[in-house]
């Protein structure tokens, strides 16, 4: 089943999963706590877009953002908050519909040093980008992430 899923064409999990749910009735409580993490991987490798609650902005969901762990969630670099998605919901959608964010919460503090050495590089790409992104991509979401390997940025 997660090599079905992780095949799915970008943007059609939702109907992949649908499929999933009707070729194994009565197993849905089983397929659910399977499902999250692997629904989780997908959302990240489509960098599937997503509504912080609250503010109207959106951040893509990548595998760079992805805290792994028994309730997945990612970075919202720009913000420095963690992205709650509820991916039962994310699943049981239509594929048109925004993969739901549920809050955020404040990053853990194990992850604030190394996210503070990239900033400055991070937030001049993002500045750099916006405009482009602005003009080219009217509907687009851009999100930059940064690290620090070694003795310099890279992101």
């Amino acid at each position: 089943l997660r090599s079905i899923l992780l095949d799915s064409p970008p943007g059609q999990i939702k109907d992949v999963l649908a499929d999933l749910v009707a070729l194994l009735p009565g197993h849905e409580d089983a397929l659910e706590a399977f499902l999250t993490p692997v629904v989780a991987e997908v959302v990240a490798r489509d960098f599937t877009p997503v509504v912080i609650p609250g503010t109207g902005r959106k951040c893509l969901l990548t595998p760079d953002g992805l805290l792994e762990g028994p309730s997945p969630s990612f970075i919202d670099p720009s913000s420095r908050q963690v992205i709650h998605v509820d991916f039962s919901k994310a699943s049981a959608g239509s594929s048109s519909e925004p993969v739901p964010c549920t809050g955020t919460s404040p990053l853990p503090a194990a992850e604030l040093p190394a996210l503070a050495r990239a900033e400055p590089s991070r937030s001049a790409v993002e500045a750099a980008f916006a405009p482009y992104v602005s003009d080219m991509y009217p509907q687009g979401t851009l999100t930059v992430y940064g690290r620090v390997e070694g003795g310099g940025a890279d992101g």
